[in-house]
């Protein structure tokens, strides 16, 4: 299963040989979103080790940067680089398969959804295009609302991270924290 790992802000960055564990037994890509200046930077697609450090590493100091990763095993989708995480909020195909945008709002996945995706989309694509799209349509912020975090739960039955463009990081699911 995949694994995302949370950083937040005032955090040291994980080392790099756990980065490295982490992407070695997750081997079909790698992203990260940070948020900073007021909005949430997405990169993704990273297919080796060397090139998501090498993206990582250009970010500088991070300390009091928030930053989720995630390192994927693929379960359903095609494995390149459109199909890593993370995603923004969108029901645009196109939005979802970008590997470098500026968002308010992005989304990691942790599991199998149980929904059929179509053609060569994930199960976490579907999902953000099918009901995490409209759920920010019906309520802006629907992320700090227990109503539907509740029923996201429900629905995905395993992990979810979203990351606001103000560095707030919202979480579904149970997580290991190691501070």
């Amino acid at each position: 299963m995949c694994i995302i790992a949370i950083k937040e802000k005032g955090i040291e960055m994980p080392s790099e040989e756990i980065l490295e564990t982490m992407f070695r037994h997750n081997p079909d890509g790698a992203g990260f979103m940070y948020a900073k200046d007021g909005h949430v930077y997405i990169r993704k697609g990273f297919m080796t080790y060397r090139a998501f450090k090498r993206a990582i590493d250009k970010l500088g100091n991070i300390r009091n940067i928030p930053l989720v990763m995630h390192f994927r095993i693929a379960t359903s989708g095609r494995i390149d680089a459109g199909t890593c995480h993370p995603f923004p909020i969108s029901n645009k195909r196109k939005a979802l398969r970008k590997t470098d945008l500026i968002t308010d709002i992005g989304v990691v996945h942790n599991g199998i959804i149980p929904i059929t995706a179509p053609g060569n989309m994930s199960d976490t694509m579907q999902y953000i295009a099918g009901r995490l799209y409209y759920y920010q349509k019906l309520q802006q912020n629907f992320y700090v609302q227990n109503s539907y975090m509740e029923r996201i739960e429900k629905e995905i039955q395993s992990k979810m991270v979203f990351l606001t463009s103000s560095g707030n990081i919202y979480k579904i699911g149970d997580f290991i924290t190691d501070n």
